[in-house]
């Protein structure tokens, strides 16, 4: 399942409800979810929801990757580039895949929904909103439809490169594999699509920190924190965020390139094997040649150094996927 069932019942809450932030209402969202969790628990077991159906548990295991402390057969800790742990994840079945496009679509379709485009393409003045509840549907409607043109490009573009590439994979291993380079992307697009609400709510919760329930207590020393909203306006600060915001998403798509072309290398490798099985001796030596070539040109950034964390320090490279 990998969370799919159940982020899409979430999702339109955030972007679709007419009011989101009423603390009663959220209150019982959070509360129900935890009640369905928990029963869900008690149904499949905790490892199986939690591994399987929880989507918070398996969105942050796909992000667990980008740490930069890692795991040895041996049960050593080490020291890793962050997004290393990237190139060797196995292939996600459809149902993963499908989240992880859910969740790089729900996102921008929350960029878009507030953008002039979408208010003109649905005959709104964006200076006489008529308000979220009038915009359920539309909202509805749009969320699902990012979700499919998304799903439909992803599937496209493997179906096309499956093609142009002659590859014998099935179309279900080369989407499970591929889609691992949405998660750098999804994750940079949801940091600076959220970068300006964490400024200032986060001085918000930092308050609640202190004050949990509202009694007047000063546990931390921050209840009475003055909030500083204006740390997101003004020309000085549209200039840093909108930098930090670029800066965020380009690394994203250049580290989901970085780790789609180390992929794109593994799978020309298979290809290469299943030629050589098929017996097609010509073509698998080109395909060979071709292959060491582009293998000796990225050797350099697939071995990543690493520094054990134990007794002793040392460096040793990180062993290169599976094929290379």
């Amino acid at each position: 399942m990998a969370g799919f069932p159940v982020f899409p019942r979430l999702c339109p809450f955030e972007l679709i409800y007419p009011a989101p932030d009423d603390p009663s209402k959220l209150a019982i969202a959070a509360g129900g979810y935890w009640l369905l969790s928990f029963l869900l628990m008690l149904v499949f077991g905790y490892e199986g929801w939690c591994r399987r159906g929880e989507f918070l548990s398996v969105f942050f295991s796909m992000l667990a990757r980008f740490s930069p402390l890692d795991r040895d057969a041996a049960g050593r800790l080490s020291l890793c580039w962050p997004g290393a742990k990237l190139l060797d994840a196995p292939p996600l079945p459809l149902s993963a895949a499908a989240f992880l496009l859910l969740a790089l679509s729900s996102v921008s379709f929350d960029g878009l929904m507030r953008t002039f485009f979408w208010l003109g393409l649905n005959g709104m003045n964006p200076l006489e909103l008529p308000g979220r509840t009038a915009m359920i549907g539309t909202g509805s409607a749009g969320l699902v439809a990012t979700f499919l043109l998304l799903a439909l490009l992803f599937g496209v573009s493997i179906l096309a490169g499956r093609w142009i590439a002659g590859s014998s994979l099935p179309f279900r291993q080369l989407s499970g594999l591929l889609v691992w380079s949405i998660v750098p992307i999804a994750l940079a697009y949801h940091i600076a699509h959220y970068l300006t609400d964490v400024l200032v709510n986060g001085q918000y919760a930092l308050v609640a920190l202190s004050d949990p329930f509202a009694l007047g207590w000063d546990l931390f020393g921050t209840a009475h924190l003055p909030v500083t909203a204006g740390i997101v306006a003004g020309a000085d600060a549209a200039w840093w965020l909108w930098n930090m915001q670029a800066a965020l998403i380009v690394g994203g798509h250049i580290l989901a390139g970085a780790r789609r072309s180390c992929r794109g290398l593994t799978i020309g490798a298979c290809n290469v094997a299943g030629d050589i099985a098929a017996g097609s001796a010509d073509r698998a030596d080109g395909c060979l040649y071709a292959f060491r070539s582009l293998a000796a040109r990225y050797a350099h950034r697939r071995l990543m150094p690493t520094v054990i964390l134990g007794d002793r320090w040392s460096a040793r490279p990180r062993a290169a996927p599976v094929g290379a």
